[in-house]
């Protein structure tokens, strides 16, 4: 029997109903639980200032690094940064050079600043300019006054030793002997920094070496340097190169200092195969702008390199 009309609108209200119940359900859901998503629009950027590339001289400046001043005769030599041509040189005079060269703002070049045979490279890119009316670009350079590092050497017992001194390992009854040598300190506001040389295309670094010689040197063992060239087995050179930076003194306008410049570096032999009366001399230096790896190939420093440290001698016998 089908259903009445008066049923069918019963059903269909109550359909309604509850479809309309769903629906409230749902918005009050949605209000309570869900939250909307929120588009923030971010504040614009500001404009960027316009830049220029120019075509102009460029101004050097030379800092004094440690001394906190500009420098003067420092020579500077530019070279094309792919060639490695040199485009000028000249010597900086009041704290600043001038090129005759007129330089392209982006363009790439390697400087060169040398004084009293210390040197550093800068990888330079010269600048855009922020008006098209500028006559100059600026581009300032740190370097440094190189120094000079005195060696000491104490003997196992803390006693110093002069240079030239030999130490008596039979007279000591100290066949396995632990030297500490001291570097420094040198003057004030000194120091000496590694380097990319890109014309020989080496790191210059700063090599500590002692040259053991003497016709019992090879029964010598040094125990604690790595060997670095052997001209024959009695005349070898040790060493490594050593971190640059321990070598500064840095004196602050109140009278301290930011560092020192003073290095230890300890030196252990094994002297036990030396017979009554040998002996065995020990040389000792460092080196600034040369590179361990080269001396190991060639025996040899790399052109432009410098001793830094005094010279210091002793010896070692039975």
């Amino acid at each position: 029997m089908s259903p009445r009309r008066s049923d069918k609108i019963v059903i269909l209200g109550v359909a309604l109903i509850a479809i309309a119940l769903i629906a409230i359900i749902g918005i009050v859901y949605y209000i309570t639980t869900l939250q909307p998503q929120v588009i923030v629009t971010p504040p614009p950027s500001p404009p960027q200032p316009t830049m220029y590339k120019l075509t102009l001289p460029t101004v050097f400046t030379v800092n004094d690094i440690w001394a906190g001043r500009t420098m003067d005769a420092v020579t500077i030599t530019i070279y094309k940064y792919t060639t490695k041509e040199t485009l000028e040189s000249g010597v900086v005079t009041s704290g600043t050079y001038t090129t005759v060269n007129k330089l392209t703002s982006g363009d790439r070049y390697w400087v060169k600043l040398s004084k009293n045979n210390a040197f550093k490279y800068y990888d330079v890119v010269i600048p855009m300019e922020a008006s098209p009316a500028a006559s100059n670009h600026y581009i300032t350079l740190d370097f440094y006054t190189v120094g000079t590092w005195p060696v000491k050497l104490f003997a196992p017992d803390g006693t110093p030793l002069t240079s030239g001194e030999a130490f008596n390992v039979t007279a000591k009854n100290n066949k396995y002997p632990s030297f500490t040598l001291m570097l420094g300190p040198p003057l004030d506001d000194t120091g000496v920094m590694d380097t990319y040389d890109p014309i020989k295309a080496i790191q210059r670094q700063t090599v500590f070496y002692i040259h053991v010689t003497g016709p019992a040197s090879n029964k010598l063992i040094v125990q604690n340097l790595p060997i670095l060239y052997t001209v024959s087995a009695t005349d070898r050179y040790f060493g490594y190169a050593i971190d640059s930076s321990k070598l500064i003194r840095d004196r602050k306008p109140d009278g301290t200092y930011a560092s020192e410049g003073i290095m230890s570096i300890t030196l252990s032999f094994d002297a036990s195969g030396l017979s009554p009366g040998e002996s065995v001399s020990i040389e000792c230096f460092v080196y600034a702008f040369t590179n361990a790896d080269y001396f190991k190939n060639y025996g040899t420093h790399p052109e432009g390199f410098l001793k830094i440290s005094t010279d210091f001698s002793f010896s070692i016998k039975a």
